[in-house]
């Protein structure tokens, strides 16, 4: 009876064993499976290479992206220039409580330091131009009216006459003899020139006829065409009445 029982013991410790031994090898692939991606094995190794060779590619597209930005940007800049350093083709007309009345007195100091008026052209066209050298868009419509006038000089019709608005007469002198301009301007220290023409953004414009009405009032800056193109519209609508 004691050997039987040492028999079923026995028994019992070889199933522990080849149990414990189970469990053992069991064991062992799963730890190796879990442990591997947790190291720095092959796949952990390429992830790593991956996250790091996608920063220098979104550097490169942000640097790209910028160029393609200061691109738009300058080309928007020199079309800007262009137009605004580019006179119109024709003169822009404005809404004015003068046109068809008379002109309102216009006289006073000259750059010259004499004195001149309005009425002193009375027979002729007349262009006052209410301008400043700080204006851009006077800078570009300058010397189209030193053509205008210079064509003008062969006969005695036409006259351009120049009002200062808000600047020094030192600033307007330097601002004509760069331009070659030689028409009387008058100063307006007080702005009540500007004032009685409602004149606010120059450069702006009147074109008062040989009788002193005033026919148009231009905004944004004349040309010497435009301003061929209104005399001679004025002439022809004279000549019907």
């Amino acid at each position: 009876m004691s050997d039987a029982a040492s028999s079923d013991r026995g028994a019992a410790g070889a199933g522990s064993g080849a149990a414990g031994e189970g469990a053992a090898a069991e064991g062992g692939p799963i730890g190796a499976a879990e442990g591997g991606p947790k190291g720095a094995g092959a796949d952990g190794g390429a992830i790593t290479r991956q996250r790091g060779e996608s920063r220098p590619a979104r550097r490169r597209v942000r640097h790209r992206v910028r160029l393609a930005a200061m691109a738009v940007a300058l080309v928007a800049i020199c079309l800007i220039a262009l137009l605004a350093t580019r006179p119109a083709a024709e003169n822009t007309l404005a809404d004015s409580p003068l046109v068809g009345k008379q002109a309102p007195s216009l006289a006073g100091s000259t750059l010259t330091g004499g004195r001149f008026s309005l009425g002193e052209d009375r027979g002729k066209y007349v262009v006052v131009n209410f301008f400043a050298s700080w204006c851009p868009a006077c800078q570009v419509e300058e010397p189209q009216l030193v053509q205008f006038a210079a064509e003008q000089r062969r006969g005695t019709h036409v006259a351009v006459l120049g009002v200062l608005f808000s600047d020094s007469a030192s600033n307007a002198v330097s601002f004509f003899r760069s331009n070659g301009a030689t028409w009387p301007a008058i100063t307006d220290p007080q702005g009540q020139i500007a004032i009685t023409y409602g004149v606010t953004n120059p450069p702006e414009s009147f074109l008062v006829a040989p009788d002193g009405m005033v026919l148009a009032k231009i905004v944004g800056g004349v040309t010497a065409s435009g301003l061929d193109h209104l005399i001679a519209e004025a002439g022809s609508i004279g000549r019907e009445r």
